[in-house]
């Protein structure tokens, strides 16, 4: 599955009233992305991600952390690069990351599914914050969770040795600190995505083809 990000859609959504600072966060962003990319490369074989404007008049292509990042440039704009691309890959499975009701319903022409960038931000940080587990294990609930969101170095009082032996822990974390410190709205995560819609369309709702592709795409990325 190729995963397509409306880069400034959702940063902007996600740091609304945010101290301005939005080339930081493109970078954590994107960095952030990486690990995302390799801890679910099984599911999800490209991440791309399109921002608007650039250095150049026209597109701009450039592989970050593993990630695809696309600079749309000047004379064109990030919907317009992603309306090209599902339109020449609609064969492809696409999921569309995006609030952009405009750019979703454009999409959806091709059968490319979109999803909330609120729900997917959640998604990336709990996927990344499940690898910094074992450093915390022992620790009570509360001063685990306040030591992963404290921006300062956690490491002082790690092993050594166990910091060689837990690199993929470590980076997630390193990941995680990277954030801008802000408050950033949450969406309740969907748990179970087939009772999920289920109860929002009524019990007796049979399941169309179209959701039940939305539920394995979430599954997915999940």
């Amino acid at each position: 599955m190729i995963l397509i990000i409306d880069g400034y859609n959702l940063l902007k959504q996600i740091f609304a009233g945010a101290p301005k600072n939005m080339a930081k966060q493109r970078d954590a962003f994107i960095h952030q992305l990486g690990w995302y990319q390799k801890l679910k490369s099984e599911s999800i074989d490209q991440i791309i991600v399109v921002f608007d404007g650039g250095p150049e008049k026209h597109a701009t292509r450039e592989i970050k952390s593993g990630v695809v990042v696309i600079f749309s440039g000047v004379k064109s704009s990030a919907d317009s690069w992603i309306i090209h691309f599902v339109e020449k890959n609609k064969d492809k499975e696409i999921f569309l990351i995006s609030m952009d009701n405009g750019l979703k319903k454009e999409c959806a022409q091709f059968n490319v599914d979109a999803f909330s960038v609120f729900d997917f931000y959640n998604i990336l940080q709990e996927t990344i914050m499940a690898t910094t587990d074992d450093i915390f294990a022992g620790q009570p609930v509360q001063q685990r969770e306040a030591e992963k969101y404290n921006h300062t170095n956690v490491y002082n009082d790690l092993d050594e040795e166990f910091a060689q032996t837990q690199p993929h822990a470590h980076a997630g974390l390193d990941l995680l600190m990277e954030q801008t410190s802000t408050d950033i709205p949450r969406e309740k995560l969907i748990k179970d995505d087939k009772e999920a819609l289920k109860a929002r369309c009524g019990k007796s709702h049979t399941l169309s083809k179209k959701e039940k592709r939305l539920i394995s795409k979430i599954k997915k990325i999940g």
